[in-house]
């Protein structure tokens, strides 16, 4: 993180590291100038020498301003600096732009940028899951309609495109007894056993249910496919009552319920061809190309 003061003329800003713009011409204190003669720092325009102090902290920076001092250069220090409080000496007339280009420097714009997270998908399921059920039916004209037995359940989760989510526990216990017996007869003790039969079912039943998320992404015009329906067109008189096809093997329709004489066909014919020109429609030969009308007026 950055942070410039803002007053560019104050000397005194507590914890602030001054940054001096130096030129090969322009004086510096002996304790820098050792440092910059062993760091190799003439004040050329690109170099930046990074001064310490007694403890371990930065005393100044310095950075090469060249014969002639471009205040814009300033931009360029952002991304070199380590973070921290620092202020501009520059001088009066050349400290408002060096100030400006070190904010502009600051400034970044990932609105767009790939995101670490970006395929990340917030997922909220809710199902219902329902069975038949006998026992909760009823009668309607005479018909007996069975009830229904309905389990539902709703989460929220995070997951990543192509991970898989398990939701299980939906576990259904089912028992069921019947007897039948013969009137009377069934009725009889220990003789009765034979008369008769008992009958019980049980089952258990656990549904899984596996959830993978899928990102859908627009598609280029390259890579659209045939749309199911699009190559099946209408047959028409000839191609239905004489040769007996159920398709035509023309790449348009005839549209029986319009062209029901032979004027209304020469008119739809005639109306294609005056008032459309390109292509129209769907086709995978269209495909390729934009699909497009221009309407001619008369």
């Amino acid at each position: 993180m950055f942070a410039l003061h803002l007053d560019l003329l104050t000397t005194d800003a507590e914890g602030a590291i001054p940054v001096r713009f130096v030129g090969p011409s322009d004086r510096i204190n002996e304790t820098t100038r050792g440092w910059a003669e062993a760091n190799g720092f003439k004040g050329k325009p690109g170099q930046m020498l990074v001064a310490p102090d007694g403890h371990g902290g930065i005393a100044a920076v310095l950075v090469g301003a060249g014969e002639t001092f471009d205040p814009m250069s300033a931009r360029a220090l952002p991304a070199r600096l380590p973070p921290g409080l620092y202020r501009l000496e520059a001088e009066p007339e050349d400290s408002r732009k060096a100030a400006l280009a070190f904010l502009l420097g600051t400034y970044v714009f990932d609105r767009y940028k790939a995101r670490p997270d970006r395929d990340r998908v917030r997922l909220t399921v809710l199902s219902t899951v329902s069975t038949r059920d006998a026992a909760s039916g009823s009668s309607i004209g005479g018909a007996n309609v069975p009830g229904l037995n309905a389990r539902t359940f709703s989460t929220t989760v995070e997951m990543r495109e192509g991970q898989t989510l398990a939701v299980a526990g939906l576990i259904q216990t089912n028992l069921a007894s019947a007897a039948n017996r013969v009137p009377l007869l069934g009725d009889l003790p220990i003789i009765g056993r034979f008369f008769g039969s008992d009958n019980i079912q049980s089952g258990e039943q656990e549904l899984v249910v596996l959830i993978t998320p899928e990102i859908v992404r627009p598609l280029n015009q390259n890579e659209l496919s045939t749309l199911p329906g699009s190559d099946v067109f209408e047959p028409g008189d000839i191609e239905f009552y004489m040769m007996g096809r159920l398709e035509s093997r023309r790449s348009y329709d005839y549209r029986a319920s319009v062209q029901t004489d032979i004027q209304r066909m020469l008119r739809y014919r005639r109306c294609e061809q005056l008032y459309l020109v390109g292509p129209t429609g769907h086709s995978s030969q269209l495909l390729s190309r934009p699909l497009s009308a221009t309407i001619q007026g008369r």
